[in-house]
């Protein structure tokens, strides 16, 4: 199949150039879906997800229905070139190294639209169209078309995933079945869903019989109500492990070192990681909130489009559940792998934490240097700031050890690793560039800190 271009001629029923037919068609040839969201315990998560508590779900105004499964139907996934070229790789390195480094069409992964299409609505739109429309009509349908050309590439990315990283790895022998299910998670009920998130969206483009889509409330409504949340919040919360293990055998293993080198220097994966595109998921879904607010604040005021507001904004509040939902889920992994070993003696009292006793969001998290002595040694701790608390860790085999390094100057015991964010004030240290002080009031206790990137970020979200 040829790549699409923009000189392509219109098509004469609806004005698109053939190349926006093609889309659509990709998703359909080459992502073969039958898809219904499971049930929330038929979701396969990491064995040692098994016992997280069930977390608490957010009340919404409106409830919002969640498609079943029905029992005894599977979802399937048909990559038929991506077989046959797996069934080559198992023939040898050259062959392997082939379908590493295959077209689009031969492993099965949609063409980039924001390489090969026109990156705004108004390219595709002709001038007679746009000559008479308001300025916020105009963005409206911007607005429409990126939210449109942006879910085709996120279908690309978990492709990507799915052919260039996970089947490889798999058909070179590099990971055992139970690291496979740790680095990829249910990166496959994500793809499902999404594709036939996309297909709806992709249907009303082409049912329009010009580029101006009017209406698309009802839709938007019915897709975003459609997305379980629990889908994604398994996926997220098995992101830190993934990169965690990622990262592990990257150093032990050369092996696997060299497959992943080779499927990084694809050129489908654009210079991207495997991290990258693990973190996708997340990214996309705080954009939908952001994409869908656009749609509603340049929408028709007239009373005729009343109900086409009302149908965006609950997509809008389904998308927002969707990240509280994540939230939690975030939230409740973390208690679950808090290591409380180093909390002895002064200490002692910090075994009783609990992090789900009310609801909470991790509002920042990251690795800092924390300086431990009169000779400015660092060493690093995993910092998680959430709702009212910061939390100190080293992180150990997908765990969070909670212990802070070095001693409180003050009354020369150990450094909390707890501070209520309430009391904590932070600011830029000017003998170091990179460097910020952590004050905790309760006890007057200086931490002071390096951050190799977003210094600036971690001392606004913490004052």
């Amino acid at each position: 199949m040829s790549s699409p271009n923009h000189s392509t001629p219109a098509h004469p029923d609806t004005g698109y150039g053939h190349e926006e037919k093609q889309g659509r068609g990709w998703l359909r040839s080459k992502i073969k879906i039958n898809y219904s969201s499971k049930k929330r315990d038929s979701v396969h998560a990491p064995a040692d997800d098994d016992s997280l508590p069930k977390p608490k779900t957010s009340k919404l105004k409106k409830p919002f229905k969640t498609l079943r499964r029905k029992e005894g139907s599977k979802q399937t996934i048909d990559f038929s070139s991506v077989s046959q070229s797996d069934s080559q790789a198992s023939g040898g390195d050259d062959a392997s190294q082939s379908a590493s480094s295959g077209s689009s069409e031969q492993l099965g992964i949609p063409p980039d639209p924001a390489a090969t299409e026109p990156l705004s609505w108004t390219e595709i739109a002709p001038e007679s169209l746009t000559r008479g429309m308001k300025d916020k009509d105009v963005k409206r349908q911007e607005m429409i078309y990126e939210l449109i050309q942006t879910e085709r590439g996120f279908i690309r990315f978990l492709t990507i995933l799915r052919v260039l990283f996970r089947q490889r790895v798999e058909l070179e022998g590099v990971v055992t079945p139970e690291e496979s299910s740790t680095l990829f998670c249910n990166v496959d009920d994500v793809l499902a869903m999404n594709a036939q998130l996309c297909e709806r969206l992709l249907s009303a483009k082409q049912q329009s019989p010009t580029p101006r889509i009017e209406r698309v409330g009802p839709m938007l409504r019915e897709c975003f109500e459609a997305l379980d949340p629990h889908v994604y919040a398994v996926f997220c919360a098995n992101q830190r492990r993934a990169v965690a293990l990622f990262q592990q055998k990257m150093k032990s293993s050369p092996e696997f070192a060299r497959v992943l080198d080779r499927v990084h220097s694809n050129p489908h994966c654009a210079r991207l990681k495997f991290p990258d595109f693990v973190a996708k998921v997340f990214q996309r879904l705080s954009k939908y909130p952001l994409l869908l607010s656009g749609i509603e604040k340049y929408a028709p005021k007239g009373s005729s489009f009343k109900s086409e507001r009302h149908d965006v904004h609950a997509a809008i509040l389904r998308s927002k559940h969707i990240l509280e939902e994540m939230d939690w889920e975030r939230v409740l992994d973390l208690q679950h792998n808090l290591d409380f070993s180093a909390c002895t003696s002064e200490l002692k009292h910090l075994r009783r934490l609990d992090l789900t006793a009310h609801p909470r969001q991790i509002m920042r998290e990251g690795s800092l240097d924390i300086v431990i002595d009169s000779q400015n040694n660092v060493k690093e701790v995993y910092v998680i700031v959430l709702t009212d608390l910061i939390l100190f860790t080293q992180r150990r085999d997908g765990h969070f050890l909670l212990k802070c390094p070095g001693r409180n100057i003050t009354n020369e015991g150990a450094k909390s690793p707890v501070l209520r964010l309430r009391d904590a004030h932070a600011r830029a240290e000017a003998a170091a560039k990179d460097g910020f002080l952590l004050l905790n009031k309760t006890d007057a206790c200086i931490y002071q800190l390096r951050a190799m990137s977003k210094k600036k970020e971690w001392i606004e979200t913490i004052t």
